[in-house]
């Protein structure tokens, strides 16, 4: 199987305790799939309130341990404005941009819980994060 990108959704999810999204990251850890996560995914994490606890500040750091975090090089940041200008108008913000960018230029399977935001894009791989059992 190729590299895995986790969306921030996936993330979020896990760290609220959300049973398929943990069960998820589980297997994917166990399995050996690489598995990576876009810088800006690290600034949407710490924008999130509940960091202002340092439990949940070292639920995310140990969480980021275990993922390798891609910069936004310019190449990265150059096919997200191509993308924005095609597919802004269908709702995509740049966030989400960079990180179907991301995953573009990493060939990876994006995992995400808002495939709306990214389902548009063509030559983007998106699945949604799996049903627990």
């Amino acid at each position: 199987m190729s590299k895995l990108m986790l969306d921030t959704s996936v993330l979020i999810d896990h760290l609220r305790n959300y049973k398929p999204a943990t069960e998820f990251l589980e297997t994917v850890f166990g399995s050996g799939i690489p598995a990576i996560i876009s810088a800006v995914t690290e600034m949407e994490l710490y924008a999130g309130k509940s960091l202002q606890n340092r439990t949940a500040e070292d639920a995310v750091q140990k969480l980021l341990e275990l993922l390798e975090a891609v910069p936004v090089t310019s190449g990265i940041a150059r096919r997200a404005g191509i993308l924005l200008r095609q597919y802004r108008p269908k709702g995509l913000t740049p966030v989400d941009a960079i990180i179907a960018s991301t995953a573009m230029e990493q060939k990876a399977t994006l995992i995400t819980r808002n495939t709306r935001h990214f389902r548009m894009i063509d030559g983007l791989l998106v699945f949604d994060l799996p049903a627990g059992q």
